[in-house]
């Protein structure tokens, strides 16, 4: 082999650091010869072929060149990679056969990570006992989160040309040998003693898509794009969910078969400039997808939500939030409704959820404005809820879980990070910044407001189980916002300095609900029953009559025919729930403990409560599900959950403010001002933020407007208003938020509730 000399360009017959093809075309330009001052090729399409047959295994050259191909991979990782993959993000080149160009060493960068690090998602690198993730962009995008404005391809796909036929598990073991010059935002050391007793290794990307690909084999789920969207869209099995996302992120990321040209971009982005159009996975899903008309149905609305002014800038990506995180604490509705809205806007999102299941089946009334906002997000494309969704005449309505589901998806498909089995500790300041440690909870009260826990079946921990999402625990570093959303037991207020309050009591005397689920049969007499909502005000004669029949004295009643249950919440009095046998001990306080509550002669008073005929021309329920299951003696299907509960809402519970700020204890970057740029934001949404007032339908109405204010602040925040005008801008929304019930509606909220958006005048008065 003859002398080493530097590469030249095959094109202009100048040298690599001269040459303008390098800088814009560095897999075409770069060449190893033995004869200075002689290009490798005589023209650019010998060039071109031979680069192709190189790929292939076949290299023909004139006898004067001699080809390296160690020489080759070392002049492509240190004069390209380590240089123009850092700091410049345009690899997908326009020419149509560059892409048959692509030959790249096993030991440089994988497709998926390159796809997951686009959109900000964690990776984990090195091994199980001493794990980093990194979750920063910084390296495949430009300073506003948006694709280089050079590229017309997402960063780092053509990099893949030599590796995309292997076995998607020796891809994915890429991630695991990448090292960046960027720092890591999140860390697993077993040594620190806050996690030595996790005892559990996190698990690697390509651990995890080695389980996602036994997952869908399990459900008979073919491993290839359209059929992966089809199970995504339509199943409600949180494993299959992650599993069937996380292999359309994997075909995603890897060119077509055959070296085509055409780009990975959705066709309907091409209208958008550059910088718009590869902000979110869902954006590269529609090669992979083809025609398929749920698919573009769902682009479109998706296309629709994320081209509205406040969203369009990603403002979320720069200022105060540029390289950190926000963190949401939570993954019911509010929560995920919260990550959503900070991921439009730009922001690097991470849910955390301690529970690994959706299992709250409870039905929400919800008003008209939440249900257009589903709609517009995929509700009745996304499955569930059911097609069918906003088609009950008597009422709007969704299961907690269901809810819970489609907003899940929609977030994957937007960036967001959710990470199942985990729970949030701590927040503290640490040499890079505010970090937190998330690790597997050691228990967990799935609390359903104030009707107190279910039972949920709980696994421990172990290496052989897993949640449906990659499981990664740690320390998760430089944030910049927490949200809690964790419902009414959320505590992560009160341990920044939010105080909750209590108001005065809705009556004098104790207020209770009880909640039950009966399960469905699904039989021809189920069908006929239709949904409803009373009030005794308003049906006196009536509830006189099933105050007689059941013994029970009811003040309101809801039921709702969900898909897995038959949902009644209903309001009895204290003084029948003493007579009946429910309540043991009427002086016993709290008068709805558990051992002061009768669970035999409760489930006997729901039993007559739905074997009474509360519409006229209606069989009771009672009465359609005996005759679903044969007139059988007992009649009964028996409970889709736990059993009935019984909750005391005599009181409300509220957060005497939405949003604070933690001061940390290292100092400001000289550019900002003193503190500012540092603090930590602490926002409280949901349930956490103002208890709901079930008979209105209040909880996600108002949960829903306590996220768009709290995103709406941070946005503010993050481009450069001071902590103290945020808290103020976020106060006087809360002053109008608390004081929203069916009885204000009109006095407190706009008119025209299709403007509802961001800003808080748009829904405000």
């Amino acid at each position: 082999m003859g002398a080493q000399v530097s590469p030249i360009c095959c094109i202009c017959d100048t040298p690599s650091a001269e040459c303008e093809f390098v800088e814009a075309k560095p897999y075409r330009a770069l060449s190893q010869n033995s004869t200075p001052g002689k290009p490798w090729a005589e023209s650019e399409e010998e060039c071109c072929r031979q680069y192709t047959d190189d790929t292939t295994g076949v290299v023909e050259v004139e006898p004067t060149v001699e080809y390296s191909q160690t020489a080759y991979e070392e002049s492509m990782t240190s004069a390209v990679i380590d240089e123009f993959f850092i700091d410049d993000a345009a690899v997908w080149m326009e020419d149509d056969h560059m892409n048959k160009m692509s030959p790249i060493a096993e030991s440089e960068r994988s497709s998926y990570f390159a796809y997951t690090s686009r959109f900000g998602l964690p990776q984990v690198t090195g091994d199980l006992g001493s794990v980093e993730v990194d979750s920063s962009s910084a390296s495949l995008l430009g300073s506003d989160g948006s694709m280089s404005p050079h590229s017309t391809k997402p960063a780092a796909l053509d990099f893949v040309g030599g590796l995309f036929q292997e076995d998607e598990h020796a891809v994915a073991a890429k991630c695991q040998e990448v090292n960046t010059s960027q720092c890591t935002d999140y860390v697993i050391n077993d040594a620190d003693p806050k996690i030595a007793d996790l005892h559990i290794a996190a698990e690697t990307q390509d651990q995890f898509l080695e389980r996602a690909a036994l997952c869908i084999r399990q459900a008979g789920v073919a491993d290839e794009g359209l059929a992966l969207f089809e199970s995504f869209q339509s199943t409600d099995d949180l494993s299959l969910t992650f599993a069937t996302f996380a292999r359309m992120q994997l075909h995603a990321a890897q060119p077509p078969l055959g070296g085509d040209s055409s780009p990975l971009v959705a066709t309907h982005c091409s209208g958008r400039t550059q910088e718009e159009a590869l902000r979110f996975p869902y954006q590269l899903f529609q090669d992979l997808l083809g025609n398929n008309w749920k698919a573009k149905k769902l682009w479109k609305l998706l296309d629709e939500r994320v081209s509205r002014p406040e969203y369009i800038d990603a403002p979320c990506s720069r200022g105060r939030l540029n390289g950190r995180h926000c963190l949401v604490v939570g993954a019911g509705p509010c929560g995920l409704r919260a990550a959503i809205e900070l991921r439009l806007l730009g922001a690097h999102v991470t849910v955390v959820e301690r529970r690994d299941t959706f299992s709250r089946i409870n039905q929400l009334h919800i008003w008209s404005w939440v249900g257009e906002d589903l709609r517009g997000l995929g509700a009745r494309i996304i499955e569930p809820p059911p097609k069918d969704f906003g088609s009950n005449p008597d009422l709007l309505v969704i299961g907690i879980n269901d809810l819970q589901k489609l907003l899940l998806k929609v977030a994957l498909l937007l960036g967001v990070d959710v990470r199942l089995g985990l729970e949030y500790c701590n927040t503290e300041w640490g040499e890079d910044g505010w970090q937190t440690l998330l690790r597997p909870p050691k228990e967990w009260n799935c609390t359903e407001g104030r009707a107190g826990p279910d039972k949920v079946a709980m696994q421990s921990m172990t290496s052989s189980t897993r949640p449906p999402s990659q499981f990664l625990p740690g320390v998760l570093q430089k944030l910049a916002v927490v949200i809690g959303c964790g419902g009414f037991a959320s505590s992560i207020g009160q341990d920044c300095g939010i105080r909750m309050v209590e108001t005065e009591g809705l009556r004098k005397d104790t207020a209770i609900g009880l909640i039950c689920n009966v399960s469905r049969t699904h039989g021809r007499s189920e069908a006929d029953l239709r949904s409803f909502s009373m009030a005794r005000q308003f049906y006196m004669s009536l509830f006189r009559r099933a105050a007689e029949a059941t013994g029970v004295d009811l003040e309101n009643i809801v039921y709702v025919k969900s898909p897995v249950a038959h949902y009644f919440v209903m309001t009895p009095t204290p003084k029948s729930l003493v007579s009946t046998g429910v309540v043991i001990d009427e002086s016993n306080r709290p008068l709805l403990a558990r051992e002061n509550v009768d669970r035999a002669k409760l489930d006997e008073v729901v039993r007559r409560v739905i074997a009474f005929n509360w519409k006229q021309g209606v069989p009771s329920l009672l009465e359609a599900l005996n005759k679903d299951l044969g007139n059988q003696q007992d009649g009964f299907p028996g409970y889709a959950d736990s059993g009935p509960r019984l909750f005391d809402f005599s009181k409300m519970r509220r957060s005497t403010e939405g949003l604070l700020f933690l001061r940390p204890n290292g100092p400001d970057p000289p550019e900002l001002p003193k503190e500012e740029g540092n603090s930590l934001l602490v926002a409280v949404a949901g349930d956490a933020l103002v208890e709901p007032f079930w008979p209105e339908g209040l909880g996600i109405m108002r949960g829903f407007f306590g996220v768009l204010d709290a995103c709406h602040t941070i946005r503010a925040w993050s481009d450069g208003l001071g902590c103290t005008e945020a808290r103020e801008l976020h106060g006087a929304s809360f002053q109008k938020l608390k004081t929203l019930s069916a009885a204000t509606r009109a006095r407190v909220l706009q008119q025209d509730e299709r403007k509802f958006g961001l800003a808080p005048e748009t829904r405000y008065r």
